[in-house]
């Protein structure tokens, strides 16, 4: 009798410890979850911040190079293709 209580004893105490660390394990799963969870939402944002950025920056970029382009400015305010140095 004394010997079958000892074995109950000892499969209680793996099972339990079996137990305990199946729940240790799925908790710092969890944690690291919310973690990585969190760290990809920060980069996500920062990917969509720049790329709207960028497509709100483009049209800005073309209109400056095209308000310091002189053969647009002498288009636009004589109506005519500006003359090439060689032709005169």
């Amino acid at each position: 009798m004394n010997r079958s209580k000892l074995t109950r004893n000892i499969v209680l105490i793996v099972f339990l410890c079996f137990v305990l660390s199946t729940f240790v394990s799925l908790w710092s799963l969890h944690v690291m979850a919310q973690n990585n969870m969190q760290a990809l939402s920060k980069s996500l944002t920062a990917r969509i911040y720049d790329t709207i950025i960028g497509q709100l920056s483009e049209p800005v970029s073309v209109s400056r190079t095209m308000a310091n382009d002189s053969f647009v400015i002498e288009l636009l305010e004589y109506g005519r293709k500006p003359e090439s140095a060689g032709d005169g």
